[in-house]
């Protein structure tokens, strides 16, 4: 298909079809909020009085029907989500008095607590299931703190049903402790744990040969070394082999982390291992023993 083009034609206008200014003032006047404004006010001074009627009437509005800004319950708190201190290059924060115990009462105001979202609402409710399978009938202590299992219940609960929200109502519930951490200024450092899970049998074959020992609470003396027990074999005759895995350094590091799961895979059952004791012999970390 061809495509053509004409040029426009331009309509001549004659000058007598053309309005006056009295006439354009008058009919832009006769339109909109112009309307019935006295055609003997000057033009722009019509405008301004009424671009400001307008004005006053819009924020009227506004102010009529704004939503109401929902009041804070008098039960929480205005809580920081980002605490800004002189800190260092390295992380720590400056001039902190050294703490005299572990564990020191601080006030909930200067805390930033997060949004509890649902991985971290997953992590607490796998961190319950750990507690679950721990004592409940003792307490566990916390250098200067103690606390029963009902209580941990009962913290990691208050905190699993307010996922989604800030909890900044929770000083009507716990009392907030800050740790020395290892400078005994508050500084803390972190590092990242995980739950091992390991393929085992319950008998020695195959390549299932590396024993996971329950601890030996009848030892007499001083507990063995790790080259007595790996090399040796000195609780090989002592009934404490729990399971075989089939690597060592997978047991390395379920022992590192302090829990781990193990699945029997003849028989599908899962079972929590946690820790239960150290021999008492000076850690060594692994990687002191890898050549670069």
């Amino acid at each position: 298909m061809n495509i053509t083009t004409q040029p426009i034609k331009k309509k001549s206008v004659h000058p007598s079809v053309l309005p006056t200014e009295d006439e354009q003032e008058r009919s832009c006047m006769d339109i909109g909020p112009f309307k019935n404004i006295p055609s003997y006010l000057p033009m722009n001074i019509a405008k301004k009085t009424s671009l400001a009627i307008l004005a006053a009437a819009a924020c009227i509005l506004l102010f009529n029907f704004r939503s109401e800004k929902s009041a804070t319950a008098a039960t929480c708190l205005e809580l920081p989500t980002e605490l800004h201190s002189s800190i260092e290059r390295n992380g720590k924060s400056k001039d902190n008095d050294k703490f005299d115990k572990t564990f020191v009462k601080t006030d909930w105001s200067d805390l930033g607590l997060p949004v509890i979202t649902e991985e971290v609402k997953l992590a607490l409710q796998h961190q319950l299931h750990v507690l679950d399978k721990t004592d409940k009938d003792g307490f566990s202590k916390f250098a200067n703190l103690k606390a029963t299992h009902e209580e941990l219940r009962d913290v990691i609960e208050l905190l699993i049903n307010r996922a989604g929200t800030q909890p900044n109502d929770l000083h009507q519930y716990l009392e907030a402790y800050q740790t020395w951490g290892d400078d005994q200024q508050g500084n803390v450092y972190f590092t990242g744990y995980f739950t091992p899970s390991l393929k085992v049998k319950k008998q020695r074959s195959g390549k299932y040969q590396y024993p996971i020992y329950a601890f030996p609470e009848n030892w007499k003396g001083k507990l063995p070394s790790r080259r007595d027990i790996d090399e040796k074999g000195v609780l090989d005759t002592m009934n404490l082999v729990l399971a075989y895995a089939t690597n060592p350094l997978d047991i390395y590091f379920m022992q590192l982390q302090g829990s781990g799961t193990i699945e029997y895979v003849d028989t599908k059952e899962r079972t929590l291992l946690r820790y239960a004791g150290e021999n008492g012999h000076r850690y060594r970390n692994i990687q002191h023993f890898f050549k670069g």
